[in-house]
């Protein structure tokens, strides 16, 4: 389930003078300013694994998560509903795993083709009694690959129809 922004970050963006904006268009400009924060966070995160510094990871973390939730906080004003965009991602992204070994194997030959790396079919960890479920993986990043059965979330219905240009 789609974890909702903390009080406390809307809170604390309230008193920081940070809330939503009365238009869409300002929402749009604190989202841009606020997705370089985001990216400064993550930085941080990758700083810390890189000097192996669990202290900086955790709180490169935190800080990015506390910086996106903001974003959220923007996009509802707008309109959006984060909750079915959320669930339509998971959806998506649950597209990335199959049963069908064959379809897999064959998804793996394909892609390694087009990326140039070696993409190979794993079986993915699952709770005894279900289906043996595979997932299709690039061996130079560990990179989850998505094969020919992956679909691609639509969050157009999600969206203000006045956002996307429609009437």
């Amino acid at each position: 389930m789609y974890q909702k922004y903390t009080p406390e970050v809307k809170r604390w963006n309230e008193v920081m003078l940070n809330a939503p904006g009365v238009t869409d268009q300002a929402n749009i400009a604190k989202i841009q300013r606020q997705s370089r924060f985001v990216v400064e966070e993550a930085k941080e995160i990758r700083d810390g694994a890189d000097a192996l510094d669990i202290r900086e990871m955790l709180d490169g973390h935190l800080d990015t998560r506390f910086v996106n939730d903001q974003i959220g906080v923007y996009l509802e004003a707008m309109g959006i509903d984060l909750h079915g965009a959320w669930r339509e991602v998971c959806r998506s992204n649950n597209s990335k795993f199959s049963t069908d070994f064959n379809m897999m194997i064959a998804s793996a030959e394909d892609l390694s083709e087009r990326v140039g790396d070696e993409v190979v079919v794993q079986i993915a960890p699952y709770a005894e009694g279900q289906p043996t479920t595979y997932i299709l993986k690039r061996l130079v990043n560990g990179k989850i690959m998505k094969p020919s059965c992956f679909s691609e979330p639509d969050l157009t219905p999600f969206i203000p129809k006045h956002l996307l240009g429609e009437v």
